[in-house]
């Protein structure tokens, strides 16, 4: 079998909207610059933009780079003929925490326990509150009474969920994965005015390394996963039990580029989705 061409396959990197696009330009267009060195013919495609080339291009991509959080763009026919990064069941996992908590619970990892809001469902305060398709930090609340929650302009509850509060969860760390591997793991600390440590409200970070049986536990929760780029966040217990908190599936890298300047992570992703992406085209062929 001949070597595989990528010169002018077309390629897509999506988010969902301008906003999104511009918190995170400098990696997106890194992305874009490191495909087209691959000779690709690689562009942002925005959700919000349904032009007339919209389908057009979503159908004639056979590499898409789903930024978006989202599956509903897609057609049938990007799950046979386009390589997609992250895959559907990682996109559908991640994206709910509803559904990552029950798939974390079905593999028998361990998690926090989470359930649709409900005044039944609500063992003791405080609690936190969030919204199953949060993400950043944001309709993540702490609440001390059923009071506070009536305050949070719930429309519909079960959109919502319930976890109890955990004293450990100031302490936050998260394990970039790509294609099963850790790239790096850092720590995330909340500062003195949030109960989350969320890097983008400000959370203090630092490079964090894992010891030999959490690292363990952490790929065979990416095994599990399996393909695609994405972020593993998790608590330690008192001894050192990985409690997996959220799967990102739209992982940012700010904090890892702050703290690793010298690392070109963009480039590392794309050369390993391209290699990953030439299998998949090679065995598009014998096929």
């Amino acid at each position: 079998m001949g070597k595989i061409k990528l010169k002018n396959r077309k390629a897509l990197v999506v988010y969902d909207n301008k906003d999104d696009f511009e918190k995170n330009q400098t990696f997106a267009l890194s992305l874009i610059k490191e495909l087209q060195k691959k000779k690709l013919n690689a562009e942002v495609l925005l959700l919000e933009n349904k032009d007339i080339n919209f389908e057009a291009k979503i159908n004639e991509a056979e590499l898409i780079l789903n930024r978006s959080r989202k599956v509903d763009f897609l057609k049938s026919n990007n799950q046979i003929n386009t390589f997609l990064v992250n895959p559907f069941n990682v996109v559908f996992i991640a994206n709910d925490k509803y559904e990552t908590y029950k798939w974390l619970k079905q593999n028998r990892f361990l998690t926090v326990n989470s359930s649709l809001l409900s005044k039944e469902t609500i063992k003791s305060f405080p609690a936190i509150v969030k919204k199953r398709n949060s993400h950043g930090g944001k309709d993540v609340h702490l609440v001390n009474s059923a009071d506070e929650i009536k305050h949070l302009n719930i429309e519909n509850a079960t959109e919502w969920i319930v976890q109890p509060f955990l004293s450990i969860g100031t302490v936050e760390y998260r394990a970039y994965i790509l294609f099963g591997k850790i790239i790096k793991v850092i720590k995330k600390i909340s500062n003195a005015n949030q109960f989350k440590a969320n890097f983008s409200q400000g959370a203090e970070v630092s490079l964090f390394k894992l010891k030999w049986f959490t690292k363990r536990k952490i790929k065979k929760i990416a095994k599990r996963l399996r393909e695609g780029y994405y972020a593993i966040d998790f608590f330690l217990n008192r001894y050192n039990r990985v409690i997996v908190n959220e799967i990102e599936d739209a992982a940012g890298a700010r904090a890892l580029v702050q703290l690793c300047p010298d690392l070109n992570i963009t480039k590392i992703i794309i050369r390993t989705i391209i290699s990953k992406f030439k299998k998949f085209l090679k065995k598009k062929l014998i096929s």
